[in-house]
């Protein structure tokens, strides 16, 4: 409907954390009209909250004329069955904010549509140490635009390279290996941002280099990619973008699986592939 509502545990984060005030009842019960949905997710957010939005998926009419299909194949419907179906359609956090209309807050002086300011960037970091050569793979992602920067180099030992990057780009969240969260890896983005850090396991989260050529040809991201044959290589130079292609064709694995980290985040938040066809990729060279 008009109207997002929350129960027990996550009513008590809405008026703690949101500002919501509780509804009558014996449970806990808080929520707010669908206009003031950015308002609401924004104040969740910036405390640190991942906020999931479910949306009902079918109408009543849907769900009878379910139910009734169900009956006539001659099984009784369970009781989840006869319920309305309601989804998971999308999930927020601080480096997955894209704006949408439903993202906005309406100005104090009602004069309109602006979004919360506040840091918005995602990066993934993948760290390489061959006998104390350092080398870094960054992917930093601009979710509001869709625009995707990819770097990799090699850096000093106090890596300063690496903190430039971060400092210039000011992120609201950096995702690193689960290996990397006891190196001091995490010391260094910690310092160097103020940015939430979040640890993906390696290889089905934190994707490698191969597996993120795999899933973008999967995923359908960038059209016709995936169907080319024996000629996928050139079908691949064709159609993807230019940075993402000189990345794979030149050996900047580091920065191509960062980007894999960054995909399965976005993916986590149901907005990978409305991101990624933009097309919008980018060289950073320090």
């Amino acid at each position: 409907g008009k109207f997002y509502e929350m129960y027990h545990m996550d009513a008590d984060v809405g008026v703690r954390d949101g500002g919501l005030v509780y509804m009558k009842g014996e449970q806990a019960h808080s929520g707010f009209p669908e206009l003031a949905y950015g308002k609401y997710v924004e104040a969740l957010v910036a405390k640190g909250h991942k906020v999931a939005r479910v949306e009902q998926t079918e109408t009543p009419d849907g769900t009878k004329l379910r139910v009734e299909r169900l009956k006539k194949t001659g099984r009784k419907p369970s009781s989840a069955e006869k319920t309305m179906r309601r989804e998971v359609c999308s999930v927020v956090t601080p480096g997955t904010r894209t704006y949408s209309v439903l993202d906005m807050r309406l100005e104090k002086d009602g004069g309109g549509f602006e979004p919360v300011a506040g840091p918005t960037l995602l990066a993934a970091v993948r760290e390489r140490d061959v006998d104390g050569v350092l080398t870094y793979g960054v992917c930093v992602c601009d979710a509001p635009t869709g625009t995707f920067t990819l770097a990799q180099f090699e850096d000093d030992a106090m890596r300063t390279r690496l903190r430039t990057l971060l400092a210039d780009k000011a992120c609201a969240e950096v995702l690193v290996e689960r290996a990397a969260a006891a190196s001091n890896l995490v010391d260094v983005v910690r310092r160097s941002t103020t940015a939430a850090v979040e640890s993906l396991a390696p290889g089905a989260e934190f994707w490698g280099a191969d597996k993120t050529v795999d899933e973008l040809d999967a995923s359908g991201a960038f059209p016709k990619a995936s169907k080319a044959g024996p000629a996928k290589g050139a079908a691949r130079a064709a159609r993807w973008p230019a940075v993402l292609q000189k990345s794979v064709a030149g050996g900047a694995d580091l920065a191509v699986s960062a980007l894999g980290a960054v995909a399965w985040w976005l993916r986590r938040g149901l907005v990978d592939l409305e991101r990624l066809s933009m097309r919008r990729f980018e060289a950073y060279c320090p």
